[in-house]
C-alpha cells in the first residue's frame, strides 16, 4: 500500500505534492478542504475523517503551513504467541474470534494498537529488541475461563503480573500508544476464545474448554504483527526473543 503526502500552505488552494501520488488524492483533497474551513486553532491541531477505504485523513502537523497524510487502514500490535494453547482453542477461535480470521494466532496481547506499519522504523525496532531482551522466558497457567460482560470469553492467565509489567514498560517507552487507546484503563491480560459471537456459542466454547484446564504454557518471545481488515491479512513483521530463549 502506498502512502501519499501533501504539503499545504495556509491557503489550501496552493498545494504541492511532496510524496507518492495516488488516484484517491483528489477525494482526500476535497475532504481536506472541507475540514480546513473549520481550522481556527494552531496548525498543530489534529483531526481525522473517514474517506474512501482504505485511506483516511490521519493528521495535520505544522510543516511550512500544514502537513497532510493519507495512510492505509492498517494497524499493528505486539503479542506473545502461545502455540501450546492452539490445540485447545483453535477450533473455537476459527469460528468465534475475528482475530483468528485475520491471521492472528492464539496469543496474549501486550500492546494494541501499536504504531501504523509505515511509521515503524529501525529505531523503534531496536528499542523493542533491547526492551524485550531484558525478560526471561517464563511459564504460566490458564486455570479458568473469564468474561468481559457477555461478549468476550477468554482464558485467564495465572499469574498475570509479567504481562502487566511488559505492557506498563511499553507505555513508558511509547506513551503515544495506549493499550486499546486508553478505553479500559489498565488492560487485563487474556487469551481471547471468542469475541462478539452469539452468547450461546461463546458459552458452548467455555463449557467445552473448561474440562481441559488447567493448562501450563510458556512465553518466550513477542511478535510484532500488522495487517488490515481482510481475512489472513495479519502477518508477522518482526520477532523479539526473550533472553536465552
Amino acid at each position: 500500500m502506498r502512502v501519499a503526502k501533501l504539503r499545504f500552505s495556509l491557503t489550501p488552494k496552493r498545494s504541492e505534492i511532496v510524496g507518492v501520488g495516488d488516484p484517491k488524492q483528489q477525494i482526500c483533497y476535497q475532504a481536506l478542504e472541507t475540514h480546513f474551513k473549520d481550522l481556527t486553532t494552531a496548525p498543530s491541531r489534529t483531526i481525522s475523517a473517514s474517506i474512501s477505504e482504505p485511506f483516511r485523513i490521519a493528521t495535520f502537523r505544522e510543516f511550512d503551513g500544514y502537513c497532510f497524510r493519507m495512510e492505509p487502514e492498517e494497524k499493528s500490535g505486539l503479542i506473545i504467541p502461545l502455540p501450546e494453547a492452539e490445540l485447545l482453542v483453535r477450533r473455537w477461535r476459527e469460528n468465534l474470534d475475528p482475530g483468528c480470521i485475520l491471521g492472528v494466532p492464539a496469543h496474549i496481547t501486550v500492546l494494541f494498537p501499536f504504531a501504523s506499519p509505515g511509521d515503524i522504523d529501525d529505531e523503534m525496532i531496536a528499542t523493542l529488541q533491547t526492551y524485550f531482551s531484558e525478560f526471561e522466558p517464563f511459564k504460566f497457567g490458564f486455570e479458568a475461563i473469564g468474561w468481559f460482560e457477555d461478549t468476550v470469553v477468554y482464558l485467564d492467565p495465572t499469574p498475570d503480573d509479567v504481562f502487566r509489567g511488559i505492557t506498563r514498560g511499553l507505555a513508558k517507552l511509547f506513551p503515544m500508544y495506549l493499550p486499546y487507546e486508553g478505553k479500559y484503563g489498565e488492560s487485563a491480560p487474556h487469551l481471547t476464545i471468542g469475541d462478539g459471537a452469539p452468547l450461546d456459542l461463546l458459552q458452548e466454547a467455555a463449557m467445552n474448554i473448561t474440562p481441559h484446564l488447567p493448562l501450563t504454557v510458556s512465553a518466550d518471545r513477542v511478535w510484532l504483527m500488522a495487517g488490515g481488515t481482510d481475512p489472513g491479512s495479519w502477518t508477522l513483521r518482526h520477532e523479539f526473543a526473550f533472553a536465552h530463549s
